[in-house]
């Protein structure tokens, strides 16, 4: 089997497990996003209530302005968390503040299609120390057919009346708000007004709906497939051997064993460091550019720095050059871009009409519901299809460079960038063919016995031959890990 495709394959199956993960995991990641997108826009919202239309501070110099200001912040409080909410589980529902002071006006809508939709509820929010008088400022207006929003607490005392926003969505989820007392309320306004903070802004931190359990389950399937790759070769020669030989050697399942725990920890490691970092990018802790950048991308660059730190562990150990480390490096960089291009670009493809046709046919062989089964697999499946391709288009192409950039080498003297070693110690053969004597160390040789024996003298005669030049053309060439050198 030639090293390219066997580069290609190693390499394909060190990225694998964490290819998957995160294409399994997409749907996740794109939740986190999603839910951090709205909370950024709560908290952009709240913070706008601070000021005026002019832009000047709300209740400038009123000590108390905070007590009749908590209204205001109580309905976007409820708005925003009821969207988070929504966001949180997939739904277009959204509520939306209209923020009019005409009397027996709306305070909060819901709306579908993602608040630009009609309206399928009206709210009236009343916020009061007590239920009493809150009970007092509803039967003071005409709040026909709209639901009564009142602070923790008093939802009991009030008749029809609810602590929190709640609505069904299309596909059955119940969307709530979180309840606010009117102590918490009182408490928030006073510190927006006076600070510009927002209390309790954990609420809006999108990491909190991030499952650990997910980060594990993501680093479990990348080390199973790992396993499977990783012992696959192993055991295919394992199983030839024991054809071959009759009886089956335990050093091979030693191999395989090892095979299968080395390809489990590092896969195991991949998939969880990747889908950890894919998860904090989602919640924007990284940036925006990092945010919405594809999770394969994070998985490559997981699995590169990975392959990376168990090189350079080697190097320091001193199983490794300098040389070799950089060789390595840029082997997987090409092989893992190769791999990835080409994986996406199969993937997208059996997204399209082409993984439709194609699940159109598996159905009509086996079965409609195969079919169905399997079409929402076939992206992932292209992709890791295409990423094997790739990987083995890759390793040619790196082996082809790597030869060019060798040759180049050898007939200039050129080091690369100090990549390539450029000997110029003459060999010893050379060395002693021009009578250099060579410095070699003693050797220990135990005599032998031998028999004297007897030979009679013979005539020989005499040749002449003359003496000449020998010219030799000395070839330099390959003759170690980027190394060029005297053949």
């Amino acid at each position: 089997m030639s090293t390219t495709f066997v580069d290609g394959y190693n390499t394909f199956a060190k990225n694998a497990g964490v290819n998957f993960v995160m294409l399994e995991g997409k749907p996740s990641f794109d939740r986190i996003a999603r839910i951090d997108d709205v909370a950024r826009e709560s908290i952009k919202n709240i913070h706008s209530l601070r000021y005026t239309k002019d832009g000047a501070v709300k209740g400038a110099g009123y000590a108390d302005y905070y007590k009749s200001f908590k209204g205001d912040l109580a309905e976007v409080r409820h708005a925003e968390s009821f969207n988070i909410d929504a966001a949180r589980k997939g739904s277009d529902l959204r509520a939306v503040v209209p923020h009019s002071n005409k009397r027996n006006s709306t305070d909060i809508e819901i709306r579908r299609d993602y608040g630009q939709g009609a309206v399928v509820r009206r709210v009236q929010s009343k916020y009061s120390p007590e239920s009493r008088r809150t009970s007092y400022y509803f039967k003071n207006g005409r709040y026909v057919a709209m639901k009564k929003l009142v602070p923790e607490g008093q939802a009991s005392e009030i008749p029809n009346a609810v602590d929190r926003l709640e609505c069904i969505d299309s596909n059955g989820n119940v969307i709530s708000s979180r309840p606010l007392s009117n102590t918490d309320a009182e408490k928030q306004g006073r510190v927006l007004l006076s600070e510009d903070k927002i209390s309790d802004k954990k609420d809006f931190d999108a990491m909190q709906d991030v499952n650990i359990a997910d980060i594990f389950e993501a680093g479990l399937s990348a080390a199973v497939i790992s396993v499977v790759l990783e012992t696959a070769p192993t055991l295919i020669s394992v199983i030839e051997n024991a054809i071959r030989d009759g009886e089956v050697n335990a050093e091979d399942f030693k191999r395989v064993g090892f095979a299968a725990l080395k390809g489990g920890s590092l896969g195991f490691v991949r998939g969880t460091v990747a889908a950890a970092l894919e998860f904090v990018c989602s919640a924007g802790k990284l940036g925006k550019a990092l945010k919405n950048a594809d999770p394969t991308l994070m998985g490559a660059a997981v699995a590169l720095t990975m392959n990376a730190l168990q090189n350079a562990t080697l190097m320091a150990f001193g199983q490794m050059t300098k040389r070799e480390f950089a060789n390595h490096c840029a082997q997987d960089l090409i092989i893992t871009s190769s791999s990835l291009g080409v994986g996406m670009v199969i993937g997208e493809v059996a997204k399209g009409a082409v993984g439709k046709a194609f699940g159109k046919v598996i159905g009509k062989a086996f079965g409609p519901i195969f079919g169905a089964l399997l079409q929402p697999a076939l992206p992932v499946l292209g992709f890791m299809l295409g990423s094997f391709i790739g990987s083995v288009i890759g390793s040619f192409i790196y082996k082809t460079a790597y030869s060019c950039v060798i040759s180049f080498c050898v007939d200039t003297g050129c080091t690369f960038f100090g990549l390539v070693e450029q000997d110029y110690t003459l060999p010893n053969d050379v060395l002693k063919e021009i009578g250099i004597q060579i410095f070699e160390y003693e050797r220990f040789a135990p005599k032998k016995i031998a028999p004297k024996g007897f030979e009679p003298k013979r005539l020989e005669a005499r040749v002449f031959t003359a003496r000449s030049i020998d010219i030799v053309f000395l070839r330099r060439g390959v003759i170690g890990v980027n190394r060029v050198g005297y053949l």
